[in-house]
């Protein structure tokens, strides 16, 4: 009994940082509280890493057919149909997911000795809002399976999502248009109303790892209780590794994984706090902020990507991919881009290739200018 009390810190914790996503959600989210008589006590739980990691601390989802996936999805996220729409006239983005498919097609003997993960591909995203990381995967993910390329999707999320639900009246439809919607799909529209966000993620993702990001948010998380945090990041790593070395070693479909690799979303940078402060602070960015802008200059920020990142994209390709939900009435379209150059990203020196490709990508797609913050330490405040 005293075992299950133990971890109600960390998971008071984890729950704040739900309530904060939800509240960013503009009612898409609603949070769930921590209760340990609770049936999903046992899945929002740590737990601690074996040899291959713990299962338990991976979600497996059973997606249905990736053409009502894409229906189902322009349901809950009407902006996604505008994604389908520009991304079906984007010629260049075509080409480059008919590349990864011809390379994650490819049989060990026929692939390159330099490249013996390059069957797995890691979708490196920004992170401009809660959800984009979720429907950029579905639609590159169902892109795939239309150029009959055999795979299993992954995706890294906030192990704090384990206390987030979708809330139904978003859908725009009576209760009974809502659980008929749900029953069909296999799914439980809770009392109040909302399904959990993991049995929806189920629907279109085999393998969800639920971790805690290395970013400011959880710093005091990490401080308190450290240990527990890294033992089931460890145990989080290892099963995604045990899941991308299947793809060589048992010879089964390989890994499309997607990544956040900021972790923190993106941000508005404090321009006249900035102004104030660059000749005593070091700053730095990429690209580099202009020396001659004013306090009016709207500039987003992309969060700094952690070190750690590089230890989910060693056993794959990666792309950098990029994303903008866009309203229904706003003129430009929702879009998504994938730089078409693929890396092998084995170390820091990789990682800033990387981070130059993503930053090209992020900045196709802005209406300001954006940049990524390197050290972390730019003055921001949240998009309001």
């Amino acid at each position: 009994m005293i075992e299950k009390y133990t971890q109600l810190p960390v998971l008071e914790m984890l729950q704040e940082s739900a309530s904060e996503h939800a509240r960013l959600s503009n009612g898409f989210f609603v949070t769930y509280e921590v209760d340990p008589d609770s049936p999903d006590f046992e899945s929002q739980q740590l737990h601690t890493a074996t040899t291959i990691g713990d299962e338990r601390a991976v979600h497996t989802g059973s997606p249905i057919d990736y053409t009502e996936a894409d229906k189902v999805a322009s349901i809950v996220e009407k902006r996604y149909k505008s994604l389908l729409r520009s991304g079906k006239q984007d010629a260049e983005l075509q080409t480059t997911l008919k590349n990864m498919a011809t390379l994650m097609k490819l049989k060990p003997e026929e692939h390159d000795d330099d490249y013996p993960y390059g069957f797995n591909v890691t979708l490196g995203t920004g992170h401009e809002e809660i959800t984009d990381i979720l429907f950029g995967l579905v639609y590159v993910s169902n892109r795939l399976h239309e150029l009959n390329t055999p795979h299993r999707s992954g995706i890294i999320i906030s192990k704090a999502l384990d206390f987030t639900g979708i809330n139904t009246d978003i859908l725009e439809f009576d209760d009974e248009t809502v659980d008929a919607f749900a029953l069909g799909l296999g799914l439980t529209v809770r009392e109040d109303r909302s399904i959990h966000l993991l049995d929806f993620l189920s629907l279109a993702v085999d393998r969800i790892y639920r971790t805690i990001p290395d970013t400011p948010t959880f710093a005091e998380l990490r401080g308190l209780h450290g240990a527990m945090v890294r033992g089931h990041s460890i145990g989080v790593l290892r099963r995604l590794w045990h899941d991308q070395d299947a793809t060589v070693k048992e010879g089964i479909s390989p890994l499309l994984l997607a990544v956040a690799t900021s972790g923190s979303l993106t941000k508005i940078l404090e321009t006249e706090k900035f102004i104030a402060t660059r000749s005593d602070v070091n700053y730095e960015t990429l690209p580099e902020i202009p020396d001659d802008i004013g306090p009016e200059d709207y500039i987003e920020i992309a969060g700094k990507i952690a070190p750690g990142v590089l230890k989910t994209m060693k056993r794959g390709l990666v792309y950098a991919q990029g994303m903008r939900l866009r309203d229904i009435d706003d003129p430009t379209p929702s879009q998504i881009k994938i730089h078409p150059e693929f890396l092998q990203v084995h170390n820091r020196e990789h990682l800033d290739i990387y981070s130059e490709l993503l930053m090209k990508v992020l900045g196709e797609l802005a209406n300001n200018p954006i940049v990524l913050d390197m050290i972390g330490n730019l003055p921001v405040t949240r998009k309001s």
